[in-house]
């Protein structure tokens, strides 16, 4: 009895429309045999999520499948976003022939977000995949900057007790402090003390006859003290918020020992 063999299909499938979390197995129909694939990169495709890789090969190809990935474009692993800055501390308040309040300290910055990867070989053993890559670009995701600490609020001035002629003694109060920098801003202290801006600190208040308040801290920065007025101590600027870790950066192929490489072209990243 003679059998005729059954031919092995063979698949081509060519992107040529820029897109982004791209499933080769799914785009592919899912196919339910094995077969050689050739796949054609001519448009860029890029990640959306640090958990979503750029291009995957997909988890469920059947043992001896055949891949070829053709890149003639880019593939771009997500970018994480920067972290947010700290909220900038608070200006110490005046107190009337008194020791001046303390700035508050300011918040610590968020950390950045981490970057995607760009090609992912996850599919199953028994699967050969190769790649050529000599027209082609293929960038990891790059993580977030972490967020700068808020600046420290300035401590308020040292307050004091002046004499008017005709009402006799009275109590003054140090000039507030100024707000630190950072998101939300930091509010100045009581009297005058000026607010923080998203990256600046706030000036220091100014009060006739006793100690001028701090000023706020930039971004990152600590409060300044405030003045002192003669046995009236002024207040110690808050401490900085500390900075955001970085985010991690993500790999250009995650999956490396699962790929023949015929020609590596750009490769921008880590292959792990």
């Amino acid at each position: 009895m003679f059998l005729t063999p059954i031919s092995r299909p063979t698949k081509i499938v060519n992107i040529n429309a820029s897109t982004s979390n791209y499933n080769l197995f799914s785009e592919s129909s899912s196919p339910y045999y094995p077969l050689n694939l050739i796949c054609r990169i001519n448009a860029s495709i890029s990640g959306s999520s640090p958990s979503n890789p750029a291009f995957q090969t997909g988890t469920n190809w059947i043992r001896s499948t055949w891949i070829l990935l053709d890149n003639n474009n880019t593939l771009n692993g997500y970018d994480g976003s920067n972290g947010s800055s700290g909220a900038g501390g608070n200006g110490g308040n005046g107190v009337p022939n008194g020791n001046g309040e303390n700035g508050s300290s300011g918040g610590n910055g968020t950390s950045g977000e981490n970057g995607g990867i760009s090609l992912s070989i996850n599919s199953p053993l028994g699967v050969s995949v190769y790649l050529d890559n000599s027209g082609g670009t293929i960038n990891g995701g790059s993580g977030g900057s972490g967020g700068s600490g808020g600046g420290g609020g300035g401590g308020a001035g040292g307050g004091d007790e002046l004499y008017d002629p005709e009402s006799g003694y009275y109590d003054v109060s140090g000039g507030g402090g100024g707000g630190g920098a950072g998101s939300p801003v930091g509010l100045g202290g009581s009297p005058n003390g000026s607010n923080g801006t998203a990256t600046l600190g706030g000036a220091g208040g100014t009060n006739f006859g006793a100690g001028n308040g701090g000023a706020g801290g930039n971004l990152g920065l600590a409060g300044q003290n405030g003045q002192n007025d003669g046995l009236k101590t002024g207040g110690s600027g808050g401490l900085a918020g500390a900075d955001g870790d970085d985010g991690t950066d993500g790999a250009a192929i995650n999956g490396y020992s699962l790929l023949n490489v015929i020609a590596s072209g750009t490769i921008n990243g880590s292959t792990v």
